[in-house]
């Protein structure tokens, strides 16, 4: 078990058109996860919702997303972190 919050990288990773975003939380609140192309805007927010504490995974898919570099974005209480994920077509 974590002793941290943590965002684990996208599997796979490059994805093509579906990849896995998991993460783990120490303590419960809401919880924002969104995803970022590579000049910094916003494509999707995938979950803005109170979670409890533990493990936590969501499916992502986005088949019209065009190819690239992007980032997700984690952010729970006083808690973010920012993975690189590649999606490839």
């Amino acid at each position: 078990v974590p002793l941290s919050s943590k965002l684990y990288p996208c599997f796979p990773n490059p994805f093509n058109p579906s990849t896995t975003i998991s993460y783990f939380l120490t303590e419960p609140g809401r919880v924002n996860l969104s995803v970022y192309d590579i000049l910094g805007r916003k494509v999707i927010t995938l979950l803005d919702d109170p979670k409890d504490t533990g493990f936590h995974s969501i499916f992502f898919q986005h088949e019209n997303l065009p190819s690239g570099v992007y980032f997700v974005r984690l952010t729970a209480r006083n808690f973010t972190s920012i993975n690189k994920s590649v999606y490839a077509r």
